[in-house]
């Protein structure tokens, strides 16, 4: 994990798989809730510290000795307390807030529209892992 995090940022061959967002379809989310911290984190995750003034001085300890680690503690209750935005869900709401008079000219696609979202919403009622890697 601390490799990841101190791979050169300006190497001439960038991991284009660590630093990009993690894209996957719902059949990939069994194999992606099978991998480890270590394979999320990448140089890129050092943005998340510098960004919320955390130290990193405990990431250099054995893990095992993270909750008797003061400064971890310190840092575990400051990412307690951030507040989480879902942002997807944001944006689909200012979507469809934009689109809507657009939608609206023809009710039955506009109907199928919500049709298809409340498909979705019935196969995957929240975001827990349990409900994503389920199969469909």
């Amino acid at each position: 994990m601390i490799d990841a995090l101190n791979e050169v940022e300006d190497s001439d061959e960038l991991d284009i798989e660590r630093i990009r967002r993690i894209e996957c379809k719902t059949n990939d989310f069994p194999e992606l809730v099978g991998k480890g911290l270590e394979f999320f984190v990448s140089s890129e995750t050092k943005t998340f510290f510098r960004r919320f003034n955390l130290s990193t001085a405990f990431l250099y300890t054995d893990p095992l000795d993270w909750p008797e680690n003061e400064e971890f503690k310190n840092e575990l209750e400051t990412v307690k307390k951030l507040k989480v935005v879902n942002d997807t869900a944001e944006r689909a709401v200012k979507l469809i807030e934009d689109y809507n008079p657009c939608l609206t000219k023809n009710e039955e696609q506009k109907q199928f529209i919500l049709q298809v979202v409340s498909d979705y919403r019935r196969c995957f009622p929240n975001a827990k892992k349990e409900t994503l890697t389920q199969p469909l």
